[in-house]
Order: C-alpha cells, then sequence, then structure tokens
C-alpha cells in the first residue's frame, strides 16, 4: 500500500487550524478541540507526519491517552495511515506508562522487587492496623463500635488526593511544618481584627491589617501567600461595596473559637489534625514496601520520584521520548503533568520541548478523579512560545444542537474563553453537510415510569421508520437511571449494550460457596448448632436439586427426634442428603489444614473428595452450573464465570506472603461488607445485532450518535451532592475535588449534549416515587426554574398516576416486575458478543499455541474452556514451585543488574522462601517444595550463577510491545535474555523446573512431544524480540538456551537450539493460523486424531496446509 498517498488524501481533508496543528511539530502546542472537531485524526495525522518530517524513529514518539479504547482506537489509525511502523510508537495510558517503565528497569525501583498492587481492603487493613498502634489521643483514632474507625475512608481518600498531587509523605510533612511556622507569625496580626464586633469602622481598620500582612515575607504558595490573596479579595469586596459582608465571610470560613471563647485560625487544628496524617501516610507507605505492594496511586508517583531520583533513568527517558503527544489534557492530575515534566529536558530544548496538548476545558468532567483544570489553563505560560490552535469547526453535529450547547457552556466561568478572550473563540460552527435536518425536543412526564415508557416506544418507533440502533443512545449521569430504563427497552423489545459493575459478593452463587464455608468451619465446634439453620439453605441450591418436600421432611424429623438436622442427614434414607452430609464434614475436616483454594476447589467439584476409602464424592455445583455442552446457549456462564474468576483471584492475592485458609475468607468477605467496599467486575451487555447504547455521560464522551435521549434533564441526578472528608488541608492546599460546581454540571451536560448528531430528546419527570418535585437544570433556557420552590404531592398519587397510565398502556404485568432485583435479572447479552469482548484485546501467547496443538493434553476441543474461560482453580504444586523458582531468579538478575555483584546464597534462598510463601500452599506441599527448591537452587547457583551479567534482562514482559507476526498479535515473558551488544545479538534463557530432557529427540512419545513444544517456545522467543517495539531492527536472536533447574543424575542439563529461518517461518505461519481460529471460535475437531506425537505433527501439518 501506498502509505505516502494515503497520508496526503487524509492530510487533504483537513482543515487550515487541523493542518496547522498537524504542520507544527517542533515545539510546545496546545490544541483546544471542541466537541466533533476531529481531534483523533489531527493526532494520527501529527504523528505520522513527524516520522515523514523527521528523522525520528517510531520509537521516540510517545502518544498519552485516558483509556486503553483510546490507545487502541489510536493505533488503528496510525496503522491505516503508516502500516506496520505503528507498532513502534508508545501509545500509553498514564498508568501503563508507569508500568512500562518500572517493568523494563526494575533494578531502579523497589530493590528490584516484583511489587503487587494493593486493593482497597488490604489497603483498609493496612490502615486499620496503625491506627491500632497510634497514640491513645490521636484525633484520627476515633472509633464506633458499629462503624469502626471513623476516619478510615477520610484517611484512604486523603492519601489518594496526596498522590494524585504528586506529594511524598516527607514532602507533606515539610509543608504542614513550614505553614505552621509561618501561622505563628500572621495569627497576631489577623485575630486583634475579629476581637470586636464587626461593623462598618472594620473595612478601614482591615485595610491596615492587610498593609501589615502584606509586608511578612512569604514565597509564592506558601499559606501566608493565600491568606493575603484571600483577605485581599474580602477588603476590595468591602471597599467597593461599603458593605462589611466580604470580611464576616472571612471570618466564617478562616476563623473559629476554643473552649475559652478565643479567636484562632482554624488551620490551626488543620495542621495538627494534618501533622498526623502525615505520619500515618508515612507508616502505610512503609507497610505497602514491607508487604511488597504498591496502590494504583503509586504507580505513577513512584515512577515520578525513581526517575527524580536517578540521573541515568532520567536521561534515558529524556532521550527515548523526543515527542510527546498528550490526548483529553484537560483530564490530567498533577501528578500525571509531574510524570511528563520528569520525561522533558527543559534545558537542551530551551523550555521549547516538542510537547503536543489536545483538550478541550469545556468538556473536563473528571475532577471527582483528581483532574486539575489548571493544567490546560496554565499551558500556555508554562513554556516558551507556545503555538495555540483552536479548533472550531464540528463535523458531528447539526448547528442547532450545537447553538443549544453553547448557550449552555457560556453560562460559565471558568473558561479559556475567558482567560483569553482575544486569542481563544469557541463559536462551533457545523460543517457536515450531510446533516440536513435537526429536531430537539423536550419532553416533561408526570412520573418516571411515563418518561421510560416514552422513550421506549419512541425507539420503537424510530427502529420501525428504519433507523439504525447503533445510531441511537440513551445518557444520564447516574447509572441507577440507566438501569431502571432497561425493563421498558426489554418490554418493547429492544435490543440495548450496556457496560456496568457488578459486585460479585452480591452474586448469589459466590454467596453459595461462602455460605458452605462458613458452615463447615462451625462442625465440630461448639458453635454448630447456631449455624444449623445455614443447612436449610445449603440444601436449597440449586445445584443440588433437592426437592422442597425433602427439606421439609429433614426439618419435621430433627424437630420430632431433638436432634441436629445433620444427625438427620446422615441416618436419613435419601442417598444424595447423605453424600451432602458426609461430603460437608470431610470438607470440615480438610478446612483446618487446605488451603482456602484447595477447599474452594472441592465446593465447585474442580477436585473430588476422598470420602473414605471406597468413595469419592464430586460436589455438583460445576457441572450446574458451568455445563460447557450448551455453551452457546448459555449467557449466564460468561457473567458468573466473570464473577467466579474475580473472587477466586481476591483470594489468591488478598496477602501476598501468607496463605488463605477457609476462616479467612469468611473474614474478607465480612471486611468488604463492614466497609461497605465492593469487589467490583465489569459486565458487558452487548447483542450481536444492532442494539441501543446505555451511557453514563462520563463513559459516552468520545462518542456520536443520530439521536440521543437524555434521561433526567432535572436537578436529580446531574446536580449532585457531594460527600464531604472529616479531614481538610490546609486552606492553600487545594488538593481535594471540590463539590460539583455550577461549572461542572454545565460541562457534564454540554457533553451529553454534544454526543447527538440530528436529533436530540431531553425528557424529564416532575414527581418522585415519594411524591417530591424535581425541577429542570436551572441552565435550560426554556426553563426558568433559579427562584422557583419545589412542590409535593402524596406519594399515593404517584402510585395512582403510574396504575393509571400502566392500565392504559398495557404495563401492569411490568411496573409489577420492576424492581431491582428484576432489572438485573433482565441484563442479559448476546453469547457471541461476550466472546467478542473476550477477543477483543486478545494475545496469543506461546503457552496458548501449544495447548492449541497438543491433542495429548486435549488441543482444540478444550481450548475455548482452559484457556479462554479458564475456570478457576488452584493453580497445582509444581506450577506454584515453578513460579517461585522464576521469582527468585529474577531478583537475582535484577539485584546483579542494580549493583553489579551476584547476591549471596542465602539471600537468593530467602528470596525463594518468599516467593514460596507467595503461592499460598498448605504446609505439607510448602515444606516439601522449600527443601527442594533450596537444594536445587543452590547446585544451579554454583554452577550457573557466574554465567548472569549485568546487562542481561529478567522476565521481559512483551504485553504493551504491539508484537504483530503475520497479523497475529503475540505477547509472552522470557525469563532471561542475554544482550551482546558488539554483535547485537540476543540469547533467550527459559528455567525449566520439571524433569529434564537429556536431548531434543526425546527417548519416548511423551519426551518428544515436550521437545517439541519447549523448541516452539524458544522460537516463538525470537518472535517476540524481532518484532517488539524495543528490540525490533537493533537485535537478532540465534540462539535459544532450556535450562533446567532440576539435576538429573546429579548434573544439570541445558539444552541449546540455533534458530533457523525455516523455524521461523513455520512457527509464524503456524502462529497466524491459531491465532485467527482462537479470533473465530474455529476450535477444529480432532477426534479423526491420536493423541501420539506423530499425531500431533499430522495436525500442525494439516494447520499449516489448510486442510482442518
Amino acid at each position: 500500500m501506498d502509505y505516502s498517498q494515503v497520508f496526503s488524501d487524509r492530510y487533504n481533508q483537513l482543515n487550515e487550524q487541523q493542518k496547522l496543528a498537524v504542520d507544527t511539530i517542533d515545539g510546545p502546542v496546545l490544541v483546544v478541540a471542541g466537541p466533533g472537531s476531529g481531534k483523533t485524526e489531527l493526532l494520527s495525522l501529527r504523528v505520522a507526519n513527524i516520522i515523514r518530517s523527521t528523522d525520528t524513529s517510531p520509537r521516540e514518539i510517545l502518544c498519552l491517552t485516558f483509556t486503553d479504547a483510546a490507545s487502541i482506537n489510536m493505533r488503528k489509525r496510525l496503522l491505516s495511515l503508516i502500516g506496520p511502523e505503528a507498532h513502534q510508537i508508545n501509545i500509553h495510558t498514564f498508568h501503563s506508562l508507569g508500568e512500562e517503565i518500572i517493568s523494563q528497569n526494575p533494578h531502579f525501583f523497589y530493590q528490584g522487587a516484583r511489587y503487587n498492587t494493593a486493593d482497597e481492603i488490604i489497603k483498609v487493613k493496612i490502615i486499620e492496623e496503625i491506627l491500632k498502634k497510634s497514640k491513645y489521643d490521636s484525633q484520627l483514632k476515633s472509633y464506633n463500635p458499629r462503624q469502626g474507625y471513623t476516619y478510615m475512608n477520610s484517611i484512604n481518600q486523603s492519601i489518594g488526593e496526596l498522590k494524585k498531587a504528586g506529594i511524598s509523605p516527607s514532602t507533606f510533612k515539610e509543608i504542614l511544618k513550614q505553614s505552621q511556622s509561618e501561622l505563628t507569625n500572621i495569627t497576631p496580626i489577623i485575630i486583634p481584627l475579629f476581637n470586636e464586633r464587626i461593623s462598618k469602622k472594620i473595612i478601614e481598620k482591615a485595610a491596615a491589617t492587610l498593609l501589615e500582612l502584606q509586608a511578612v515575607t512569604h514565597s509564592e504558595h506558601s499559606i501566608t501567600a493565600h491568606y493575603i490573596d484571600t483577605f485581599t479579595q474580602a477588603v476590595a469586596e468591602a471597599q467597593e461595596t461599603g458593605k462589611t459582608v466580604p470580611i464576616t465571610n472571612f471570618k466564617k470560613k478562616y476563623i473559629t473559637k476554643n473552649h475559652l471563647g478565643e479567636f484562632y485560625l482554624k488551620d490551626e487544628d488543620n495542621i495538627l489534625k494534618n501533622l498526623e496524617l502525615a505520619d500515618i501516610y508515612q507508616h502505610y507507605q512503609d507497610q505497602l514496601q514491607k508487604e511488597c505492594y504498591h496502590d494504583f496511586d503509586d504507580m505513577i508517583i513512584t515512577t515520578i520520584n525513581t526517575i527524580s531520583e536517578n540521573p541515568e533513568l532520567r536521561f534515558n527517558l529524556q532521550e527515548k521520548y523526543q515527542y510527546i503527544l498528550i490526548d483529553e489534557f484537560q483530564d490530567t492530575n498533577s501528578s500525571q503533568i509531574q510524570l511528563v515534566d520528569q520525561l522533558i529536558n527543559m534545558e537542551i530544548s530551551n523550555n521549547r520541548p516538542n510537547i503536543l496538548a489536545v483538550g478541550d476545558d469545556d468538556q473536563a468532567i473528571y475532577k471527582f478523579q483528581g483532574a486539575n483544570l489548571s493544567n490546560i489553563q496554565d499551558f500556555k505560560n508554562k513554556y516558551l512560545d507556545t503555538a495555540t490552535i483552536v479548533l472550531t469547526d464540528n463535523y458531528r453535529s447539526h448547528q442547532d444542537i450545537l447553538d443549544l450547547s453553547r448557550s449552555v457552556i457560556t453560562q460559565g466561568s471558568e473558561r479559556l474563553e475567558n482567560l483569553y478572550p482575544n486569542e481563544i473563540k469557541k463559536d462551533l460552527i457545523a460543517k457536515n453537510k450531510t446533516i440536513a435536518t435537526c429536531n430537539i425536543i423536550e419532553k416533561l412526564f408526570p412520573t418516571s415510569l411515563q418518561e421510560y415508557d416514552f422513550i421506549a416506544k419512541e425507539i420503537r418507533a424510530l427502529k420501525e421508520n428504519g433507523h439504525n440502533l447503533d445510531e441511537i443512545a440513551i445518557i444520564s449521569s447516574k447509572h441507577a437511571s440507566l438501569e431502571s430504563i432497561v425493563p421498558y427497552l426489554n418490554h418493547y423489545e429492544i435490543p440495548i449494550e450496556y457496560d456496568r459493575k457488578n459486585n460479585v459478593l452480591q452474586d448469589q452463587k459466590i454467596k453459595e460457596i461462602i455460605t458452605i464455608i462458613k458452615f463447615i468451619l462451625t462442625i465440630n465446634k461448639a458453635t454448630l448448632l447456631p449455624s444449623e439453620h445455614l443447612l436449610p439453605e445449603i440444601l436449597s441450591f440449586p445445584f443440588y436439586q433437592i426437592p422442597s418436600l425433602e427439606i421439609w421432611k429433614l426439618s419435621l424429623a430433627a424437630k420430632k427426634n431433638h436432634n441436629s438436622w445433620l444427625e438427620n442427614m446422615i441416618e436419613g434414607e435419601n442417598t444424595k442428603i447423605r453424600d451432602i452430609a458426609k461430603f460437608l464434614i470431610e470438607l470440615s475436616g480438610k478446612a483446618h489444614h487446605s488451603t482456602a483454594e484447595e477447599i474452594i476447589d472441592y465446593i465447585t467439584g474442580v477436585t473430588e473428595l476422598q470420602l473414605d476409602e471406597t468413595t469419592t464424592y464430586k460436589n455438583p455445583y460445576k457441572d450446574h452450573y458451568f455445563d460447557t455442552s450448551d455453551i452457546e446457549d448459555n449467557t449466564e456462564y460468561f457473567s458468573f464465570l466473570l464473577n467466579l474468576r474475580a473472587f477466586i483471584n481476591k483470594i489468591r492475592t488478598h496477602q501476598n506472603t501468607k496463605t488463605l485458609y477457609a476462616e479467612d475468607v469468611v473474614e474478607l468477605t465480612e471486611l468488604y461488607e463492614t466497609h461497605h467496599k465492593e469487589l467490583s467486575v465489569t459486565s458487558y451487555i452487548k447483542p450481536t445485532t444492532a442494539s441501543v447504547k446505555i451511557l453514563s455521560a462520563h463513559k459516552a464522551k468520545g462518542m456520536e450518535f443520530e439521536t440521543v435521549f437524555i434521561l433526567h434533564s432535572q436537578e436529580q441526578p446531574w446536580i449532585k451532592r457531594n460527600g464531604s472528608s472529616n479531614i481538610s488541608f490546609p486552606s492553600h492546599l487545594k488538593l481535594k475535588p471540590e463539590k460539583d460546581n455550577h461549572d461542572d454540571i454545565l460541562r457534564l451536560y454540554f457533553v451529553a449534549i454534544t454526543r447527538a448528531k440530528s436529533n436530540l430528546y431531553m425528557t424529564r419527570y416532575q414527581y418522585n416515587d415519594k411524591g417530591e418535585e424535581d425541577l429542570p437544570l436551572y441552565f435550560l433556557s426554556n426553563f426558568e426554574t433559579k427562584d422557583k420552590k419545589k412542590s409535593a404531592i402524596h406519594n399515593a398519587k404517584v402510585t395512582q398516576y403510574n396504575n393509571e397510565y400502566a392500565e392504559e398502556n398495557d404495563l401492569i404485568e411490568l411496573l409489577e416486575k420492576v424492581t431491582p432485583k428484576e432489572v438485573k435479572n433482565e441484563l442479559t447479552g448476546d453469547h457471541r458478543a461476550i466472546f467478542n469482548n473476550l477477543l477483543s484485546t486478545y494475545q496469543l501467547s506461546i503457552t496458548h499455541l501449544n495447548n492449541f496443538i497438543d491433542l495429548s493434553y486435549a488441543g482444540p476441543k478444550k481450548f475455548l474452556e482452559q484457556n479462554l474461560l479458564q475456570f478457576p482453580q488452584k493453580p497445582s504444586p509444581h506450577n506454584a514451585y515453578g513460579s517461585a523458582i522464576h521469582d527468585a531468579l529474577d531478583k537475582l538478575q535484577n539485584k546483579l543488574t542494580k549493583t553489579h555483584q551476584l547476591e549471596p546464597l542465602p539471600e537468593l534462598l530467602q528470596d525463594f522462601e518468599t516467593a514460596l510463601q507467595n503461592q499460598h500452599l498448605n504446609r505439607q506441599d510448602f515444606d516439601h517444595l522449600l527443601l527442594k527448591g533450596q537444594e536445587q537452587l543452590t547446585k544451579y547457583y554454583q554452577e550457573k550463577g557466574p554465567s548472569f551479567s549485568p546487562s542481561d534482562k529478567s522476565e521481559f514482559n512483551f504485553r504493551t510491545q504491539n508484537v504483530v507476526v503475520k497479523n497475529a498479535n503475540l505477547t509472552g515473558k522470557i525469563d532471561r535474555m542475554s544482550i551482546n551488544e558488539n554483535d547485537k545479538t540476543i540469547a533467550v534463557y527459559d528455567y525449566k523446573t520439571g524433569k529434564a530432557l537429556t536431548s531434543w529427540q526425546g527417548k519416548d512419545d511423551s519426551a518428544k512431544i515436550k521437545s517439541l513444544k519447549i523448541k516452539n517456545q524458544l522460537i516463538f522467543y525470537k518472535l517476540l524480540v524481532e518484532n517488539s517495539r524495543v528490540f525490533k531492527d537493533k537485535y537478532r536472536v540465534e540462539k535459544g538456551i532450556i535450562e533446567f533447574i532440576e539435576p538429573y543424575k546429579d548434573q544439570l542439563i541445558t539444552l541449546e537450539h540455533t534458530i533457523t529461518t525455516e523455524d521461523i517461518n513455520r512457527l509464524a505461519n503456524l502462529a497466524s493460523i491459531v491465532y485467527q481460529k482462537v479470533l473465530n471460535l474455529d476450535f477444529p475437531d480432532t477426534s479423526h486424531y491420536g493423541t501420539s506425537y506423530k499425531d500431533i505433527q499430522a495436525f500442525i501439518d494439516d494447520l499449516l496446509s489448510g486442510n482442518i
């Protein structure tokens, strides 16, 4: 393909301002891009132009986006513009950039250790332990027997806000100490003014106080500067109006009385409380590091601090990224900007770095996540000679919709147009000539039921008139509103697409696992009888399929015989119930020494339980809920599988070094409940047919539709009542997201309006279910509501309205079943669409490739269940052992890279023991594998340790390297790469912890199959390295080396393979074929093959030749 012509064709379609942004390559550039102005195309063309117009390598360009979806979209556009070179461009979210910097430079971070991300419960537990140990008189230690530590959420929230601002514990403490010192200087100046009653005389005295305050030495952003600024404003307003109200307001905001009735500055209390917070913050960070955790915000702040403290790393990164482009710049927070600052060499660039920021202050809707609007407002002044380009041509919407959106957004004050009135004009002009007509419809209904029914009927009518459902969206600011309309859409058989978060712990099937665990923990304990109430519930679980009559009989027998349910189950005639009783009793014994994952494997039926010498029992849970024979018709399978996987993964990763047992699972779930946390996963509801999109206003950003319904255009839900924190930062530290103000509400509604191309419906209802009136949004011009008072009717009247309407419109049945539970039940999707979502970011690994072709392992037949869907189960002890060995050797390499000295053997063995603890094995397996690992690693270290080099790379992950070979997206992790800088070659190493192969030939079928898969692995590694963003065209892989950790006849075996062109071509073709088959869910019938090595080779040949 002639990509030069493609570029020219698309470039010529740009308007003059877009071309200017594409052509202005060097220096800082701010592009203010209104909705529908083509910013994504602009960004892609600008990247292509940098490559065309300069000698810059694609690897030297960094594009930062805010979502994975935006990253994927940008790469797709670049592929169509510049071809395969697009895979070499660094396209990241801010967090994935931090993750890549850490993973590619592990020796700079965490002493070479690999850290896990702490979830909300881990964070809560750490803070809870810190509070327990804090001083008895600590203000933040306040405790309520029912609610726990009352400052818990505020502490957690405040630490997150400090991290988003890029403030470390030590820096925070320094700021507080400095502020405390400054307050001692300004308090004697301010307080005397307010010791007398406020009257008009105070205005003149306040002016004198201000002069005295201004004379105090201070720095620009200090607390003193803040008081001077705010007091200056108050005095100026008082002088201008002749009224004391501004000074009174200053007093209310900043001054209070102590128990003696004396005035003092509120910030004195704030600082004392924040000094306690600073100590907790420091202890929190120390404990995270001790337990090998980082939290989500650490990903960026740790990267910032490490780059700042390591000139070598900073220089390498600044050399690496010659051009930086940032999308949605208005959504950046302070720490993200600090990270970008570390990647820019201001001295070499003379304060004119090659950075492009694209954004729109009118679409800044992520303040609640710490986004700082001042970043885009200050960009012009941050760099020298910043070029400012404003995109006002809109290619999405009809002019009437743009005019409406402008009438809304110009009611705001915090806008670039107001800050730079001579440079920035944002009147959007419709340029899409294909949109000839426009409908803007406002509707008011008595109740929400009538609003929902109108929208559903209107969409049905649009569909009948030929409108494409994919071009229709329903938008609101809250998911609760969106979920409520779903039953009405289902009632009129309107397909929907909706992504929403579910609380895993509310899934009934997950609750069943937890209930069984709770019960078995009480058997053989004095607490058994109080838990007898759980048995009727357990026996009623659907997977046991026990008739209610049988359960009722048990109840009668227990009452008649004055004994327990469990005794009657054992002694009864019903064999199924008797087996369940035996299972529960035997499982209770296992619970004392088996890990939580092992117990769950028994409950889910992954593992059979030995009841006695001759009898095993398989709990029917998995067979009932996960019957793969009708998997394509069982859409519930997928949503539950996501929940189960999340639940098991949470147990697996909850505590790094502690093995969890059954009682820990109960404690964990209770922690979620106590602290009102959710274990969330996102479920995807998407049919394969055209469907209406149901979106929050935040989710809708960046999308466009022919027709948009804005649901509930009224004070609720758009005007939010923000929750408050009981910890306030000192008044000069604006770190907490402020409550949504007038401008925030305007921006969110502006985003919703500007999603529409030609049809816009703004609907609302008057009375909620309680009979309270909800006023329309005050900024919509057709409603004069600013001073209107709410009215109310009796809630029975609302019920009457709904019943009468339902009767007239044949909705009685629907009205009766519209409950929160019913709404959730009706959120069903299409199995193919769910697969498509599962595969949308699929990458083929060598493990998947080998499993697909290995007929002795089950091949394609079990690929879907075992590799894609991955029914969760405990890793085998063998796999756990392998992971611990790899982790220990990874740490060995990272320490060597950092210190240029091979760590002593005892350190390696200690790292192995810690890594093995992280595998959550039961005590018996742990003790056995610990001894085995210590023996094998000692021998390996003594013989192979000297071959390690500081320049080697360990556990290099190719997940974000955009490796594409013959249209197959590949991924993998290489244990070790030995890099020869002289001849630019790499030797790839893989560690094997299983039984050693003594040669590539293999003595039997099993050894031959193993040899085939291992060779594939080494060849696959060459594909990864030579097609990756980091190594492509720089290095070549000539050989692969397998090192067996387990000795054979007291000898360590090493197998080396020189990789040929034939090897590469064959495996590349095979990977491409298997990748496409996985994407197409094409799992061929292999029943006519056997399971031998010869059969596997025949299957591979048939795949390569297209015969299967």
